[in-house]
């Protein structure tokens, strides 16, 4: 399909006169998103028949996963595998002795007219409003994700995501905020990052795209209007709007560095350090110097205990720098 767009529009749209320039060239690389870390073994199969279908499909260049990206870097042994798949299917299936080993198909054909009629479709509509650039500014590609989602509306202290579950939507804020935490086996939390309006949960968009279970949790931090977007229409995206995916290596370089920052704080700062931080977090959070929160959920929220957060607001109201009331600090 995508051949047939792209030499029509060669010829008929740009006039282009050299056959030569009606080729389209592509690169093939099997879908990291479809790697589970549970039994890394089948990935190797998932690889295989995907690599195969983009032999079937006439690309030109073509790289395959090894079966334990989901879990680091690449072992020896899995490059190998990868690269042993490829060979595997040029030399071993005979299907490189044919141009096109699908041609004539009824089934693929009919996929292939639908999806180019469909694809010209929306490049219709995206031209008729003046280009993409065009259409970023008329909200066209915001539209197609509310129309894709659905609205909801959560109070303070709901869970909407629990640890262990599996990721079906994704949300996205669009009023309030969302604190995402890491919940150990004894039962400790530890605060990860807040969402807060125009930001979504990394975590979540990958273990959902992935359809692995989720590796936090999201709790509802002050009354929240959220579009949940289906996890399979957040994966169907990243192929088709670069927007989206710009959009999730943005919100990754973001979660990375906050959480880089967590990491610092646990390993390297003191406990009366890590707690202002955390307060002035919150303030940030609520556009506010007073915040309501009691001095156990600031100690859940840092995986402490209570009577150490009270002992070290204690000395921080004699320092000047908060002032403390019941269930209230305010920040000096």
């Amino acid at each position: 399909a995508a051949r047939r767009i792209y030499a029509k529009r060669m010829k008929e749209r740009y006039g282009a006169k050299n056959p030569r320039s009606w080729w389209l060239r592509f690169h093939t690389q099997t879908a990291g998103c479809t790697l589970t870390a549970q039994q890394p073994e089948n990935n190797i199969i998932r690889t295989a028949f995907q690599a195969l279908a983009g032999v079937l499909g006439g690309t030109q260049s073509l790289h395959t996963n090894s079966m334990d990206e989901t879990l680091a870097l690449p072992s020896e042994k899995a490059v190998k595998i990868a690269l042993r798949t490829q060979q595997l299917i040029a030399y071993e299936t005979g299907v490189i002795n044919t141009v096109d080993p699908l041609g004539g198909s009824y089934f693929v054909e009919a996929l292939t007219d639908k999806m180019e009629k469909e694809a010209n479709l929306i490049f219709d509509q995206i031209d008729a409003l003046g280009g993409v650039v065009a259409a970023i500014e008329t909200g066209y590609f915001q539209k197609e994700i509310a129309d894709a989602g659905y609205l909801k509306n959560f109070s303070a202290g709901e869970i909407i995501l629990n640890m262990d579950s599996y990721v079906k939507s994704i949300p996205v804020v669009i009023s309030g905020s969302i604190k995402v935490i890491r919940t150990e086996e004894d039962g400790r939390e530890i605060l990860l990052y807040y969402l807060t309006p125009g930001e979504s949960c990394i975590v979540s968009i990958l273990s959902g795209m992935k359809n692995e279970t989720s590796k936090v949790k999201a709790v509802v931090e002050e009354d929240a209007e959220i579009m949940m977007i289906p996890a399979d229409k957040a994966k169907d995206w990243v192929k088709k709007y670069p927007e989206w995916t710009d959009f999730i290596f943005n919100l990754y370089q973001k979660r990375f560095e906050e959480l880089l920052d967590v990491v610092n704080s646990v390993a390297f700062q003191k406990l009366d350090a890590r707690l202002l931080h955390l307060i002035r977090q919150k303030t940030q959070l609520y556009r506010s110097k007073e915040i309501y929160v009691t001095h156990q959920q600031l100690a859940d929220e840092l995986g402490i205990t209570r009577e150490a957060t009270s002992r070290v607001l204690k000395q921080m109201e004699k320092d000047g720098i908060v002032e403390l009331s019941r269930n209230k600090i305010r920040l000096l």
